[in-house]
């Protein structure tokens, strides 16, 4: 398709002054700066007006609107050339993606005549954030209440025949029915206290959205490594102990158990990334690669929220950025985004530690943004700070297979779409496994 297409510009201000009353979703999408042609952002200037002044839309009351001769004159062309509206749709369709296409060129031209000493890692931020504002040039519509009533009930329809899901499923049975799944275009915040288990959770998760979706899963890790990430999920899904494995003390039936772990989280579509800084931009960049790549993208996890970089030198607002560029990076890629948060200090010095939003560490916009928040709380982390306990027991602590199962509570205390409450899992801190209760 040319960058340049003054023939579609013609036809769709011909299709305009024919019957503008026929196409008002034109307006919604088209703007004076899509017209290559200065006399043709002029004459669409003219229609725009008299149209949003409820005033006869033709080449006569254009013109007579027109101050330039040279847009009249190409008024009157246009007119005796007796475009139809019948295809309008379409010619906005393609001034649009023309405009697009000169804005593309426009923005890589510019990046090549930079010069200077500025980190390269800062352009490409700034290539990625321009390249996207391109996109979403002609993304946003309007829409009618009637067609997105329709809309909504063919997907309700679809869901009651088990056509479509309502969200990925997280594997964990009773959460899943409290919050529906992982929406795509929602941001979900995991938090807790250091020690809870929130990092083995949010990647329990992870692993079971590529393995029951079978679609790719990023998780961003600026705390560990890969390598230990996927110890730990051989750890729990083999139920042998981590610190065996890390150690290669084990014995030929957990070296079985291990390699049939080991060969069935390899055939899993998870993508990590280790980088000890990353920024929201290096990730929209990185997600966008993958899903194109893909062809689809199953979940975006991050652990965790207050290690990533941000532009504000003041905290507070740095954080709070973040927090709305993530839920931005889940609408526009579509795809579920699972940011695991730390918790405030003030939680321990509490009667009842069970966290609350006010908790969330610091930003209230954490709150604000997310669709969902979640807290982990393990009542025996608490026990076993305050008094000494048995290895194999404790305080809602039971003992499988020679290794300690705990009681967790997953506290929801917001959710969007749904009820909040609380949701029981196992912990095995061993193999660092969650499971349904």
């Amino acid at each position: 398709m040319s960058m340049i297409n003054h023939d579609a510009e013609r036809a769709l201000l011909g299709g305009l002054m024919a019957d503008a009353a026929a196409h008002p979703e034109v307006f919604d999408t088209i703007g004076s700066e899509h017209f290559h042609k200065p006399s043709h952002s002029r004459i669409y200037d003219a229609i725009r007006k008299l149209y949003d002044a409820h005033e006869p839309v033709d080449s006569i009351t254009v013109s007579n609107t027109l101050s330039s001769e040279q847009a009249k004159h190409v008024t009157h062309d246009i007119d005796a050339a007796c475009y139809s509206s019948v295809n309008l749709d379409h010619y906005a369709q393609i001034v649009a993606e023309a405009s697009q296409r000169r804005q593309l060129v426009d923005t890589c031209r510019q990046f090549t005549e930079l010069e200077g000493d500025r980190p390269v890692d800062d352009l490409i931020d700034e290539a990625v954030g321009q390249l996207t504002q391109i996109a979403d040039t002609t993304k946003a519509k309007l829409q009618g209440c009637n067609e997105l009533v329709k809309s909504v009930l063919g997907d309700i329809e679809k869901r009651a025949q088990g056509q479509i899901s309502v969200g990925h499923k997280t594997g964990f049975i009773d959460l899943d029915r409290m919050i529906g799944g992982l929406a795509d275009g929602a941001l979900y915040i995991l938090g807790g206290r250091p020690s809870m288990g929130k990092s083995a959770l949010g990647l329990s998760i992870g692993l079971n959205v590529s393995r029951i979706s079978q679609l790719p899963v990023m998780v961003f890790s600026l705390e560990m490594t890969s390598e230990s990430l996927v110890e730990r999920l051989i750890a729990a899904e083999a139920r042998v102990e981590l610190s065996q494995i890390r150690t290669g003390q084990l014995s030929s039936e957990q070296w079985s158990r291990m390699a049939a772990a080991a060969s069935s989280v390899a055939e899993l579509p998870l993508s990590f990334d280790d980088a000890s800084a990353v920024s929201t931009a290096e990730i929209r960049r990185k997600a966008r690669r993958l899903k194109h790549e893909q062809g689809g993208l199953g979940l975006i996890v991050i652990d965790y929220l207050q290690l990533m970089t941000g532009k504000s030198k003041e905290r507070e607002r740095e954080i709070a950025e973040i927090s709305r560029e993530l839920k931005r990076i889940a609408k526009d890629l579509e795809c579920p985004v699972l940011c695991l948060a730390q918790l405030n200090r003030g939680v321990e010095s509490r009667d009842d530690k069970r966290p609350r939003l006010s908790d969330l560490r610091e930003s209230g916009a954490i709150e604000q943004d997310a669709d969902v928040c979640a807290f982990v709380y393990r009542d025996s982390y608490y026990n076993e700070q305050a008094e000494p306990i048995n290895t194999w027991g404790g305080f809602n602590s039971a003992v499988t297979g020679g290794v300690q199962k705990e009681d967790v509570e997953l506290l929801i205390r917001k959710n969007r779409a749904g009820r909040t409450g609380t949701v029981n899992l196992n912990w095995l801190g061993a193999y660092t496994r969650f499971e349904n209760v």
